[in-house]
Order: C-alpha cells, then sequence, then structure tokens
C-alpha cells in the first residue's frame, strides 16, 4: 500500500515538472506583442479621430476665406477663388447656398442664400420675365424674343430643377436652355439638340 502511494507522488511530481517546462516553452511574448499592439491600434485611431474633430472660428469669416482652430491650438485657414460667404441683414458672413428653391407664392424658383436674389419662371410665360435678378436697389429683368425668322414664340415648357440649375427643355424648337447659378453669376447655356441644316449660328441677340 506504501508502495504504491509513493508511485502515484511521484508520477504527480513528473507530470508537473512536464507542465511546468511546457509553459516555459509556449511564445508568451506573442501574446503580450499583441495585446500591446492592439492597444497602440486603439490608440492612435482615438489620436487620428480627436485630430479631426476642429471648430470654425466664425468671427474670422471673409467672403472667401473659412478660419479653424485645431485641437492642438493652431490655425488653419481655407480659402477660395470663389466667394463663399455673403454678407447678410445683420452685416455678418453667412454661407452662400445656391440650390434653387420653390418660392409658391411668386411662382418661381430663387437661389436659397446669397447677396443678389436670381429668379426663374417655373414655367415659361411669354408674358412675364423669365429671369430676373435682385442686388440691393438694382434688378435686371430678361424676357426671350420670337425667333427672329419665323416669329415663333417661345414654348410654355416647365423648367426641371437640379441642385443649382434649371433647364427648359425644346424652349424653341431643337433649342433648350439651361440657367447655372453660381456664387458670383449666372452662366446660360444655350442647347441644340440637334445640328441644324443650315448649321450653327454665329451669334445670339
Amino acid at each position: 500500500m506504501k508502495m504504491k502511494k509513493t508511485t502515484l507522488w511521484k508520477k504527480s511530481v513528473i507530470n508537473l515538472m512536464c507542465l511546468t517546462l511546457l509553459i516555459a516553452y509556449l511564445p508568451l511574448g506573442n501574446f503580450t506583442e499583441g495585446i500591446v499592439e492592439a492597444n497602440a491600434d486603439v490608440d492612435s485611431a482615438e489620436s487620428i479621430s480627436k485630430s479631426k474633430v476642429r471648430e470654425e472660428i466664425v468671427s474670422k469669416r471673409t467672403a472667401n476665406s473659412k478660419t479653424f482652430l485645431n485641437t492642438d491650438g493652431t490655425y488653419t485657414a481655407e480659402i477660395s477663388q470663389i466667394p463663399i460667404h455673403y454678407k447678410n441683414s445683420r452685416n455678418t458672413w453667412s454661407e452662400i447656398e445656391s440650390n434653387l428653391i420653390e418660392n409658391t407664392t411668386e411662382e418661381n424658383y430663387q437661389n436659397k442664400a446669397n447677396s443678389f436674389k436670381a429668379k426663374l419662371d417655373k414655367k415659361v410665360d411669354k408674358d412675364t420675365p423669365l429671369l430676373q435678378v435682385e442686388d440691393q436697389d438694382r434688378s435686371i429683368k430678361m424676357e426671350l424674343a420670337p425667333v427672329e425668322n419665323t416669329g415663333k414664340e417661345p414654348a410654355e415648357v416647365t423648367g426641371v430643377v437640379e441642385d443649382n440649375s434649371i433647364q427648359y427643355p425644346e424652349i424653341y424648337q431643337n433649342i433648350s436652355l439651361t440657367y447655372t447659378i453660381g456664387a458670383d453669376r449666372i452662366k446660360e447655356d444655350i442647347i441644340f439638340n440637334e445640328r441644324t441644316s443650315s448649321g450653327f449660328p454665329d451669334k445670339f441677340t
């Protein structure tokens, strides 16, 4: 009985020694490096995320620039070649928004926010101006005339709006008109849907 107990004890000691040797040779350093690298990735992501958070200093706006306060205390100025701000009724700089929005009272489309107001008819009407531009106490109006050679009036088509542009399709035979509102300009595109037999005109009046 005593011999059996001694044998079991020896086996237990041997097993314990084997387990100790096995643990000693395991590459535990790889696990440690993995944990460190994972923590470093988290810290790096948080750092990048924080660095992207910046605040605009509205009081430093100009017609063509924005200024931002970075998280490290420095400033970044972004300058545009075209105006991005306009002076509002409170004499402070506001964002220019050139998208066309519907004015149901006046039955037209208008640019959303700028120092000038562009008004374009929802539907072409020969008795009203197609385009009106108001800038403080000044205004201009543009009406479409009949075709010079035929006397044909512009068709009463409905304008199709997309962002800051409106197109009047087939306003004259084979001709569409597109107006695009910019920060400081209005562009007119005369589009021939097909090449005419007599060729394109040299000028438009």
